[in-house]
């Protein structure tokens, strides 16, 4: 599916921009990324923490219990256990496929990116969503020391085909109230004298108001890296880098 899917995108491809295959934990555990990098020549890469915008893991219904089966022989979580004689004499059960939750230390993940970039890989991008502060502040560091080429953080309400259900959309935090977060914790990295790397903001920027508060966080800080009135976007990514 992989391949059918970059072969489409190369289709059309004019020159402007590239595919970015993101992986979660359940991803690396297969390898796709080092499939896709060595078999279809991907060239950009980004490894996702949780599900983005909610702070959990990817959840998906599976209404068929073969389906269900094969999905826990593969290692993900599936309730109730499909493989339970019990629960297959059942009358149409419908199974909930859970992610598994990612097991990382800041020195795995610095290695991961120097792994992904000796197999091929020219741009490794991280993308996480509204966690705790101080597991947002380990990530941008552990992206400046690995010289990560992009983070995205996904704030409310964000997300893909998981929403709009109710709680999917709601889970997390504003995107604004994120970026604040955010730009305070690069301000300290940068104190330290540390790279800042670069950060980009989606999901929920959808009135006017949201989007000018989300601009005029990113150029304030700008401003206060340059001593000048008019901002770039938040992270530090000067005009000159635009």
């Amino acid at each position: 599916m992989i391949k059918e899917m970059v072969e489409t995108f190369r289709q059309y491809h004019r020159g402007f921009g590239d595919i970015v295959l993101q992986a979660n934990f359940d991803d690396k555990y297969h390898g796709v990324l080092g499939y896709a990098i060595e078999r279809l020549g991907i060239k950009s890469v980004e490894l996702k923490f949780g599900q983005a915008a909610k702070g959990i893991q990817g959840m998906g219904q599976v209404p068929d219990i073969k389906d269900a089966v094969r999905f826990k022989k593969l290692g993900y979580i599936v309730l109730p256990d499909s493989t339970d004689p019990d629960v297959a004499r059942d009358i149409g059960p419908v199974f909930e496929k859970i992610g598994k939750l990612a097991m990382w230390t800041p020195e795995e993940l610095v290695q991961r990116v120097a792994e992904l970039r000796s197999l091929g890989a020219e741009c490794v991008c991280f993308k996480t969503g509204p966690f705790d502060p101080q597991d947002i502040a380990t990530i941008l560091e552990i992206a400046s020391e690995a010289r990560v080429d992009l983070v995205t953080l996904d704030g409310g309400e964000g997300g893909t085909d998981h929403s709009p259900a109710k709680m999917m959309n709601e889970w997390g935090m504003p995107t604004v109230t994120l970026e604040a977060i955010v730009c305070r914790i690069l301000k300290k990295l940068e104190k330290t004298g540390k790279p800042l790397p670069p950060i980009a903001m989606a999901g929920g920027f959808a009135t006017e108001d949201q989007i000018y508060k989300g601009l005029a966080l990113g150029a304030r800080h700008w401003s206060d890296r340059h001593g000048s009135s008019h901002g770039g976007a938040a992270g530090g990514r000067g005009p000159e880098k635009e």
